[in-house]
C-alpha cells in the first residue's frame, strides 16, 4: 500500500544549494512551501508506520555504496496540460541511477510511480510560450551547476489531516 504523505527521497542538504535553489523555488514553484529541494525516488512510498521495517532492509542493502558528488547543471521540463514544470538535472546520472537500482533491489515490493527513473529537481512552473525565455533564464541562473553531496537516502513525510504541514526528515539511510 502506497501513501501520498511519504516519500523516499535524495535531498540538497548544503545550506548554500539550498538557498540557491529555494530563490527559484520560492517564486516559481507551487510546492515550495511543501516540500524541500529533493528527488524523488519513491513517491507515494509506504505508511510511515512501515518506517522501521524499510530503513533496516534499506540500511542493510545500502551500507557501503558510498557517498558521491552530484552535479545538477542541466535545466529541463516536462509539459503538462496548461504549463511546463521546470527541473535541473544531472548530465552524468549513472551513479544515481545505480543507487536507485540498489533501492529497487532492497525494497522490490514498493513499486515507484514511473518504469523509469528520471531524476529531476522541480523548480517551477511557467506557462508553455515561457519555455524557451524561461530555458534561457534559467541556464544563465544555474550556471555551471549546482554539486550536491550525496550521503544518505531520506525518508520523509507530512501530515496526513493537514495539507499545509509541509513534509519533514524523518529518518536518514547512511550510504557510508
Amino acid at each position: 500500500m502506497s501513501d501520498v504523505t511519504t516519500a523516499l527521497a535524495i535531498l540538497v542538504t548544503s545550506q548554500e544549494e539550498v538557498d540557491k535553489i529555494n530563490g527559484i523555488r520560492a517564486d516559481h514553484d507551487r510546492a515550495y512551501s511543501r516540500w524541500m529541494p529533493h528527488i524523488n525516488f519513491l513517491f507515494p512510498f509506504v505508511p510511515v508506520e512501515e518506517f522501521d521495517e524499510y530503513q533496516k532492509k534499506l540500511q542493510e542493502a545500502l551500507s557501503g555504496f558510498g557517498s558521491f558528488d552530484l552535479v545538477l547543471d542541466q535545466v529541463g521540463h516536462f509539459k503538462q496540460r496548461k504549463a511546463a514544470t521546470f527541473n535541473l538535472q544531472p548530465s552524468d546520472d549513472s551513479k544515481l541511477q545505480e543507487l536507485f537500482n540498489a533501492v529497487r533491489a532492497a525494497i522490490p515490493e514498493v513499486q515507484p510511480k514511473h518504469p523509469e527513473f528520471h531524476p529531476h529537481l522541480t523548480i517551477g512552473q511557467f506557462k508553455k510560450f515561457q519555455i524557451a525565455e524561461k530555458e534561457t533564464e534559467l541556464a544563465q541562473w544555474l550556471g555551471d551547476g549546482v554539486k550536491v553531496r550525496i550521503d544518505g537516502v531520506y525518508m520523509i513525510n507530512r501530515s496526513k489531516e493537514d495539507r499545509d504541514v509541509p513534509f519533514s526528515v524523518n529518518r536518514m539511510i547512511s550510504l557510508n
